[in-house]
């Protein structure tokens, strides 16, 4: 093991230490720490599970800023943390079903002054608690396909558009409250030019992550592939705030990154996918559908050699055609959030497995899609 590496341990293992009394000093018991589950450059994440109320136990996610784990003694110093920044940002998302979501925690024992405990130093608000999306990242499952030599079926990669796509749509077009006693988050829409401009900027593949499968979804979008969210908006910021007429493109920008991600799903290649930028000068020709005018895109990696071989042969053309629209080096030639979203939700509803069958296309049936949701999702492989 690497020094960085004992390092790292070292402080994950501290900064459990301090929080993990704080937690079970809770008098109602209603907290038990796990482990941590993830730390990047700013912050790091556990496990918790959380019982609001007696026999209704179920995860949740404790996000701390990094910065706490390296503070030797109780300093009382000025510092802004990017979780302030992501609190808001999410309270702007909150009724968006595809982002994830902040917790409410009450009496929290984190916010606590108990006597006989090592202080966890962290500043009021300067954590969060998020809902547990149980399924993992994009790209833990990318590598799992990978090494297991799985192809992602048509159908699969079409849900999964849908919903990067709706993420674009929450950031442009942020639901309000909807009615109603119990109100919940809702699909996202798009209704006219965009209301915000907010670009995530840091949109990738470890920052994407599946929940569960919704049987009572009333929108009917995730009975066979679990719902995809998006995380870690430490870094969003609304990039029309001073000229509103820079919205539209803050959404094409956010397209131009779903589009990588679906260069990562479709060819299983993380590398791959990272390295394609907005460019004119790398852009190839490509047309939508077949009898649409030449268009330019970024997504090269998707279209026909010079000998006019495909590189992908079951991918649906349509959605190549769709993905490569997201990629053109020009924002104002990206597709519009709200017509691609029809795009979609109208493969999604009408391709089946006889549709694809019709192609010479296998794999793409209902029982298929749960057999491939266990293996990536369920089983140990």
């Amino acid at each position: 093991m690497s020094q960085d590496l004992w390092v790292e341990r070292d402080i994950i293992a501290e900064a459990r230490g301090r929080l993990f009394g704080y937690f079970a000093r809770d008098a109602e018991r209603r907290f038990a720490m796990e482990n941590a589950i993830g730390g990047g450059v700013a912050g790091l994440t556990w496990k918790i599970q959380y019982m609001p109320t007696p026999g209704q136990a179920r995860y949740i996610v404790l996000k701390t800023d990094r910065v706490y784990s390296r503070v030797a003694a109780d300093v009382d110093f000025e510092y802004q943390s990017s979780l302030l920044l992501e609190r808001q940002n999410l309270e702007i998302l909150r009724w968006a079903k595809h982002t994830v979501k902040e917790v409410k925690v009450d009496r929290d024992p984190l916010a606590e002054t108990l006597e006989g405990l090592q202080s966890h130093y962290m500043q009021m608000g300067h954590w969060l608690y998020l809902e547990w999306l149980e399924n993992g990242t994009v790209k833990s499952m990318v590598e799992k396909a990978r090494f297991n030599r799985i192809r992602l079926p048509n159908r699969f990669l079409w849900r999964a558009f849908l919903c990067l796509i709706r993420m674009c749509i929450a950031m442009g077009w942020p639901p309000a409250q909807p009615p109603g006693p119990d109100p919940q988050p809702v699909s996202e829409r798009a209704r006219g030019g965009a209301t915000a401009g907010y670009q995530h900027r840091d949109m990738h593949s470890a920052n994407l992550m599946f929940g569960g499968l919704q049987p009572n979804d009333p929108d009917r979008e995730h009975l066979t592939v679990p719902i995809l969210k998006l995380i870690d908006f430490g870094t969003m910021l609304d990039h029309s705030v001073n000229d509103r007429r820079l919205a539209d493109t803050s959404v094409a920008e956010n397209l131009f990154d779903i589009g990588r991600i679906m260069v990562e799903l479709i060819t299983l290649d993380k590398e791959l996918a990272a390295g394609i930028y907005p460019s004119v000068g790398e852009a190839q020709p490509f047309r939508v559908a077949a009898n649409a005018p030449l268009a330019v895109t970024n997504g090269v990696q998707l279209l026909p050699g010079d000998d006019g071989v495909e590189p992908f042969p079951e991918l649906d053309a349509d959605l190549r055609g769709l993905v490569c629209a997201c990629l053109a080096p020009e924002p104002a030639a990206r597709p519009r959030a709200g017509a691609l979203a029809n795009a979609v939700v109208t493969a999604v509803n009408g391709r089946d497995a006889a549709f694809y069958a019709g192609y010479g296309v296998l794999g793409e049936s209902d029982e298929d899609l749960r057999a491939l949701v266990g293996r990536l999702f369920f089983d140990a492989m």
